[in-house]
């Protein structure tokens, strides 16, 4: 049964904007929902039926016909430019209680924001600041046409629920072996902590902008967090290192680049993905230690100094990258090599130059299932490595060589030995 036309058109919300179709032509009125976009919109639809409803040949200049790249608000935040030394005019709304700014509009302000300011001099790839932005956008969708004043503690509620019960991924998108189906995967306790966490950044941020009323924010504070035995919300067990016989086991059916590379992050404590990264032009080999400076790590937005230092074991595995590396920016650890390696001369499909975290993961996943090894990541080659370094060295020097600046995130990456519990027990017990 075909669904009925509306006898008269309706201004519909894109991206904020109020946007009408007459005639297959689309006519962007303003911010949605405000008295300019409405009294436009009446007079166009009044000027189409008066012409019997057809457009007329003249139209009002002030209506745009084309979509603009970005909302006003939106590109005023996204690229603010003082041209002398006098106080910018505002040019953000100013509304103290938010009248007419949706939910939705207010995460494309933010999202802008966010890319033109917290991103500024980072590589084009999404962070964790803007990946978690988007999961906090993504959990409002149900209340983006909600005035953003009215949006409070109910509201936030409401999220956190849909958070617990909704899967994040359904299920039938990934297949495991035999031809099932894999089931609904659900957010972890811990994951839906942290996108209601984001929600309050964003209205953090707004209250600072006088975008919402002030009280928001103290309101949206008040909401209690998913405590552990009080929800359905799962909680994954906590990382613990991998065992040298499960990590010996997958080594060998691993491309020799890909295992290199996870030798290096377990004998160096390093994060996967500042091993990804690894450049020639990042190590001062003057040393007989060599010091190891990424270029881009996880704490440079606190203005924290990254250094590794590369010992003999590891100075003998990069050696043949360092002297086969094409140019000093060049990656260390590519999977073209690998292709090379695995006695493909032209890879048939487009191969990227460096491996990441995802791929590394991926790689090591597959050869654990294809060969019934335990399954392990290469996040957790990191605690095998600080969780050694500790049992044999102690705390603080696990510290070092993590890189933390504090002791409490340190012990958080190294395990207690239970070993040494084992045998104080064992004699004083």
């Amino acid at each position: 049964m075909r669904r009925k036309k509306s006898a008269i058109p309706v201004v519909r919300c894109h991206r904020g904007l109020a946007r009408l179709r007459l005639d297959g032509r689309e006519f962007w009125l303003g911010r949605f929902g405000s008295r300019e976009a409405v009294a436009k919109a009446d007079r166009l639809i009044a000027e189409w039926l008066a012409n019997g409803r057809r457009l007329p040949a003249t139209l009002p200049v002030e209506s745009a016909t084309c979509e603009p790249s970005a909302p006003a608000a939106v590109a005023a935040v996204a690229s603010p430019v003082v041209t002398s030394s006098a106080p910018a005019p505002a040019t953000l709304p100013t509304e103290p209680e938010g009248t007419g700014l949706t939910v939705g509009e207010l995460c494309e302000l933010w999202l802008a924001w966010i890319k033109a300011e917290r991103l500024v001099g980072k590589e084009a790839r999404a962070t964790s600041i803007l990946f978690g932005a988007r999961q906090a956008a993504a959990a409002l969708r149900h209340h983006w046409s909600m005035r953003a004043a009215d949006f409070g503690p109910r509201a936030l509620y409401e999220v956190q629920a849909a958070l617990v019960t909704e899967p994040c991924r359904p299920a039938g998108k990934r297949k495991k072996q035999g031809g099932k189906k894999s089931p609904p995967k659900y957010r972890t306790r811990k994951t839906v902590n942290d996108v209601v966490g984001r929600v309050r950044q964003l209205f953090k941020w707004a209250v600072g902008r006088e975008l919402v009323p002030e009280g928001r924010i103290v309101a949206l504070q008040q909401v209690a967090p998913l405590m552990p035995g009080q929800t359905t919300a799962r909680d994954n067990p906590p990382k613990r290192p991998v065992s040298d016989k499960e990590f010996l086991a997958a080594l060998q059916h691993l491309p020799p680049v890909l295992a290199d590379l996870l030798r290096v992050v377990v004998l160096t404590g390093c994060r996967t993905g500042e091993a990804c990264q690894l450049t020639r032009d990042c190590i001062d080999m003057k040393d007989e230690a060599w010091e190891w400076r990424p270029k881009t790590h996880k704490t440079a937005w606190r203005g924290h100094e990254r250094v590794i230092f590369i010992g003999p074991r590891v100075q003998e595995i990069l050696r043949p990258y360092i002297v086969k590396a094409n140019g000093d920016a060049a990656f260390l650890f590519s999977p073209r090599e690998a292709m090379v390696q695995l006695g493909y001369e032209e890879p048939s499909r487009r191969v990227r130059d460096h491996y990441d975290t995802d791929s590394a993961r991926r790689a090591i996943v597959r050869a654990c299932e294809a060969h019934g090894i335990p399954q392990w990541t290469p996040h957790r080659l990191r605690h095998t490595r600080l969780t050694n370094v500790r049992n044999e060295f102690g705390l603080d020097h696990a510290q070092a060589i993590g890189g933390q600046k504090s002791a409490r995130v340190a012990e958080i990456y190294a395990a207690v030995s239970h070993e040494k519990a084992r045998e104080v027990a064992l004699r004083t017990g």
